[in-house]
């Protein structure tokens, strides 16, 4: 990178590199981050609509190639964008843009250029600048709820308090906004669940065979008891055809939701035994947003379960308010 900005600076013209720094051969010149580098330092390069799709672009090409995108990748990660504790979120929104978008006095260009965003991370560290902040980005909150978060420090206090026990235990709630989202709406009790698990799942598995996986939940405004069995390739992806096929009668709109990402982390701190302490952490995708949960437990099962709940109740939430008309 630093060869190609000083000969770009004596005068090249042709600069030659791959997406994502991919290739067959070592130190290829990722043309994600070297596309930004010369646009900031004032060279035009492609047009400011390409400029705007640059992110998207290297995370296709990454989904193509099979790659996983580095969330650290400058410019085009998740990650570079991102912000946490107090005082440092504090100073984030007092420094952007009204919109929310812009150069702030943690960033040194605007991640909407380049097609990224920003981001605020929950953590014990937060307080109620990261709930202000957050409540911004939330997409299931409505107006009034928005205002309560900003403006009501007992609840902003109880919300912390629930972060600070998950944390505590080494869980990070920050790998799952959409989690994070549910517990902000419990916490102001203003949100009925769309449906309640009355049974949690029953598994039947063999090695290197289908595993079958049953559930009962009843749906918001139903009497009766829904009992369906969901046949998949391993038990997360039964539990997750299981509740999608339970619930699809009631809430059609669940039945484009896949998951697209999948991973377990031992927490830790855990023991290193086989029923050490995990956090999974779930993608969900449903053909226009992605959204991500997570849960702990000593059981990977029950962790999943969890999030596997979380993630669907959150899009039939998100489709909710998509539809709520507010004044």
């Amino acid at each position: 990178m630093a060869n190609m900005l000083a000969a770009v600076d004596e005068g090249a013209t042709h600069v030659q590199g791959t997406w994502n720094g991919h290739g067959e051969r070592v130190g290829n010149l990722d043309l994600a981050v070297a596309i930004p580098n010369l646009d900031s330092e004032g060279y035009k390069t492609i047009s400011s609509d390409a400029l705007a799709s640059l992110t998207s672009t290297a995370h296709e090409v990454a989904r193509i190639q099979r790659q996983r995108m580095d969330p650290r990748q400058a410019f085009v990660g998740k990650r570079v964008a991102r912000h946490k504790g107090g005082m440092h979120i504090s100073a984030v929104g007092r420094t952007q843009n009204e919109d929310g978008n812009g150069k702030n006095a943690y960033e040194f260009f605007d991640p909407s250029r380049y097609g990224n965003e920003g981001a605020f991370v929950a953590s014990k560290q937060g307080g109620a600048a990261f709930i202000a902040q957050f409540t911004g980005e939330a997409r299931l909150l409505r107006r009034d709820q928005r205002d309560r978060l900003r403006s009501e420090k007992p609840l902003q206090g109880k919300i912390m308090e629930k972060i600070k026990a998950i944390e505590s235990l080494g869980f990070s709630i920050a790998r799952g906004p959409a989690s994070l989202e549910l517990l902000m709406l419990k916490s102001m009790e203003d949100a009925p669940r769309p449906f309640t698990v009355i049974e949690r799942p029953k598994i039947y598995d063999a090695v290197g065979a289908d595993a079958d996986a049953t559930v009962k939940i009843l749906s918001r405004g139903d009497e009766v008891v829904s009992h369906t069995v969901g046949a998949g390739k391993g038990t997360v992806n039964a539990m997750f055809l299981a509740l999608i096929k339970g619930l699809q009668g009631k809430f059609p709109d669940v039945r484009n939701v896949s998951v697209v990402d999948f991973d377990v982390e031992k927490l830790q701190g855990s023991d290193q035994s086989s029923a050490s302490a995990v956090q999974v952490a779930i993608q969900f995708f449903d053909g226009d947003e992605q959204w991500a949960t997570t849960s702990a437990s000593e059981d990977m099962l029950e962790a999943s379960w969890n999030a596997i709940v979380d993630g669907l109740e959150w899009k039939i939430l998100r489709m909710e308010a998509k539809r709520r008309v507010e004044i």
